[in-house]
Parts: structure tokens; C-alpha cells; sequence
């Protein structure tokens, strides 16, 4: 059962690294996934021993765990030619073929909850026997949650931030401050956010400082170090994920920030996070969704009326929209937004070049090397 499971996934991932023009499932692949469905039915009807628990636990869970985690959904796939682009790069190189596979392939919502089940009434990820079952499950769930933008199902399995990659949103200087990633988040939006939203928009900035400077290192071996970010990245993009939306804030935190501001740096944040950091691909059109959904949000909570101190971040938020979705529908509302609040700046007395532009971004959560060609195209766009 659990072998020819096995050999479904690898005929899978087979045929997504030939890069098919209309991926679809082999005679082999198909061969393999009956064999293993019809096995799986024989050992559920031999029923559970004396503890509730099927004889063979270890091999149930994978065997499910392989079919749930390898739909390779034709509609899906041929959408995916013609999908709209994303005008950003990513920090380290792009994820093995491995990764990109798993970004491509889809779950099996009845086979993935009752794997779910079988997880929690064994004890969770953290009980899982099997060598490496825990960790590909758990990122199958934080990709497919970073999609949706919503928490994912399973508590976080990797460890949090190591305290070296930390800074602490208590500054003990100005130019502690001044040299801080992230600073935006705190000094100029300090007031409209949660502290633990604060906390988490700094620690993202600083992995993505640090990821930005390891990539333009020489000596080292780029794609061992990438590899050796993943568990920070992976720790720290589950906390990202696991910050509610408003209305899950409780009325403390409500009353002390800004529900527009909330929302706007949550989802800016998690697109390029997705995008930048996770390298998760474009194909599937989660980035369109995602736009679209911080364009409602910009839209309803009035944003062009907020107060002139937050218009650096505002800033920030739709050049992310802009790079995230540049032929959606909604990339007109982006650039024509981002006119005017550059306007708005360039009153206050803050003069819009390109040079001044990226210093302000270099606030929040940005990349040079990563929208460098996109932020080169959206400057072209607004002139």
C-alpha cells in the first residue's frame, strides 16, 4: 500500500518537472494510485484494534498523506499557461524542484481531512513516527494557507526565530532606530498596529535583511544557505499567518490601532512574504486573490482620507500590490492610488525620486534585488 502510494508521488512529480504543456496523469501514475486507493479500502475495512487505532497506523497515514498531498488537477493545471504574471523576484534562488512541484500540485479535501483526523487523534505532528511525514505536512499546510492568507491548520512545527535573528521593538537609541529593518512598522505606524503585529513585521524585516545581504556573498554556497533559512522562514511566516484578521483582534487591541492600517500592512506583508521570502509560485493565481482582497480592504476603510503619517506605509502597500499583480484587473487602482499619495507626499515637503522612493520602501519590508525590475517598470508607469 504504502509502496505504490510511493510511486504515485514520484510518477507526479515526474511529470510536473517534464514542464508538460497540459500536465496529466500517466498510466503508470494512475496504475499506482488505484492499487494504493484499493489496498487503502481493504486495510479501513479490516476495521481498528482494541485502542480505536488501525493495525498499521504509520502506513495508513502515509498512504493518505501521498494521495491527499498529490492532486494533479488537469482544470487547474492548463489555467495555469495563461495566468497573470509577477513582477517580483525572490531573495535566495528560486526553490528546488521539489518545492516547485508542491506549489503546483493541489490537496484532496476529503482525503486531507480525514488525514487531519488521523494526525490530531494520534497525537499530532509532533507524534508522527515516520521520518520527515511531520515536516512535509506541515508545509503543505503553510503553503496552501499562505494562498488563502488564513492560519494554517497545524500549530507551527518549526522553531521560532533564533534570538540572534531578533529585534526587539524597544529601541534603546535614535540610531538604533535609524539602522534598524523594519523601522517603518514601528516609528511611523507604531501606533496604528498591535504590539505583536509590530513584533513579527520587525522579525520578518530582519530575515529578509539578512537573506538579502547572504545572497550577495561570494564565498558561500548559496544554495546551502538558503536551505539553512527555511526553518526561521517557515517559523516565522506561520506567525504571519496566525495574526487575525480585525475582527479576530480582541478589544484591547482594537481599541489601540488602526483597523484600515491593520489590514493593509497584514496582507501586504503575506503577499510579499509568499512572493519575496517563500518563492511560492504565481501559477494558481493566489497573488491575483490576494491583491484584490487588500484592494477591498484599501477601498472600504477609506484609505486616501487616513492621517499624512501613515502614507509611507500606504506607499509600501500598493507598490506591493502594484509588483504582486501587474496585469490583473486591479493594477490600475494600484499605480493610480500610489499618484496620489505620492502627491500627497511630495506636498508635506518629501520629494518623490526614484531615490527617495526606494529609502522609504527600504522602511518596511523590501527588496532591492528582488524588485528591482518591478519597481523599475511601476516608476516608468508613474511618470
Amino acid at each position: 500500500m504504502a509502496a505504490h502510494a510511493t510511486q504515485y508521488g514520484v510518477a507526479v512529480h515526474k511529470i510536473l518537472l517534464e514542464n508538460r504543456s497540459v500536465p496529466s496523469l500517466t498510466e503508470d501514475a494512475l496504475m499506482h494510485k488505484g492499487v494504493a486507493l484499493r489496498l487503502l479500502n481493504t486495510q479501513l475495512s479490516l476495521g481498528v484494534n482494541d485502542d480505536g487505532i488501525s493495525s498499521d497506523i504509520n502506513a495508513l497515514m502515509y498512504t493518505i498523506g501521498a494521495i491527499a498531498t498529490h492532486e494533479l488537477n488537469r482544470e487547474h493545471l492548463e489555467s495555469m499557461g495563461a495566468a497573470d504574471p509577477i513582477a517580483f523576484g525572490t531573495v535566495m534562488p528560486p526553490p528546488s524542484s521539489r518545492l516547485r512541484a508542491f506549489h503546483q500540485l493541489d490537496v484532496v479535501p476529503l482525503h486531507w481531512r480525514a488525514l487531519q483526523k488521523l494526525v490530531e487523534g494520534n497525537g499530532g505532528l509532533s507524534s508522527l513516527q515516520l521520518p520527515g511525514m511531520a515536516s512535509v505536512l506541515a508545509l503543505v499546510d503553510l503553503v496552501g494557507a499562505s494562498k488563502s492568507a488564513i492560519k494554517p491548520t497545524y500549530e507551527r512545527h518549526w522553531d521560532p526565530m533564533p534570538q540572534s535573528f531578533r529585534f526587539s521593538t524597544l529601541y534603546t537609541s535614535y540610531k538604533e532606530v535609524r539602522t534598524t529593518p523594519g523601522r517603518g512598522f514601528f516609528t511611523c505606524v507604531g501606533d496604528a498596529l498591535p504590539a505583536r503585529c509590530i513584533a513579527i513585521m520587525i522579525r520578518l524585516a530582519t530575515l529578509n535583511h539578512m537573506m538579502c545581504v547572504s545572497a550577495t556573498q561570494t564565498h558561500i554556497n548559496i544554495t546551502e544557505t538558503a536551505a539553512s533559512f527555511q526553518p526561521s522562514l517557515y517559523s516565522l511566516q506561520h506567525d504571519l499567518l496566525s495574526l487575525p484578521s480585525w475582527i479576530g483582534l480582541d478589544e484591547d487591541e482594537q481599541r489601540s490601532s488602526h483597523n484600515g492600517v491593520y489590514e493593509c500592512c497584514r496582507l501586504a506583508a503575506i503577499i510579499y512574504s509568499n512572493a519575496v521570502l517563500m518563492g511560492i509560485s504565481s501559477l494558481g493565481g493566489w497573488h491575483t486573490r490576494l491583491t484584490h482582497q487588500l484592494r477591498t480592504g484599501l477601498e472600504e476603510s477609506e484609505f486616501l482620507q487616513w492621517p499624512n503619517k501613515y502614507q509611507g506605509m500606504l506607499a509600501w502597500a500598493l507598490c506591493v500590490g502594484a509588483l504582486a499583480a501587474p496585469r490583473s484587473a486591479d493594477h490600475v487602482f494600484f499605480e493610480d492610488s500610489l499618484r496620489d499619495v505620492m502627491s500627497s507626499l511630495n506636498k508635506e515637503g518629501l520629494p518623490m525620486s526614484r531615490k527617495s522612493v526606494d529609502e522609504l520602501l527600504g522602511d518596511y519590508l523590501w527588496s532591492e534585488k528582488a524588485c528591482k525590475h518591478g519597481a523599475a517598470m511601476l516608476w516608468c508607469a508613474l511618470r
